[in-house]
């Protein structure tokens, strides 16, 4: 089958514009993924602070109090 160059143009544009679609999904999902990595891993580290206070602050009373 011979296709005119209009059609071949055209056919080139659109290969051209929904690969760029299927990239910036790509992209996106794996910024999503990143994200929601960063989330979790900031999330127990601010458990992880509240713990250490909370300990610190437990063992600052019972060195004050002698026990």
């Amino acid at each position: 089958m011979v296709m005119s160059k209009e059609e071949r143009e055209r056919r080139w544009e659109e290969l051209i514009s929904n690969e760029g679609v299927v990239v910036s999904k790509k992209r996106r999902v794996r910024s999503k993924e990143k994200l929601g990595w960063r989330k979790e891993l900031v999330s127990d580290l601010k458990l992880l602070v509240i713990v250490e206070v909370v300990f610190i602050g437990f063992f600052s009373i019972v060195e004050i109090l002698g026990l």
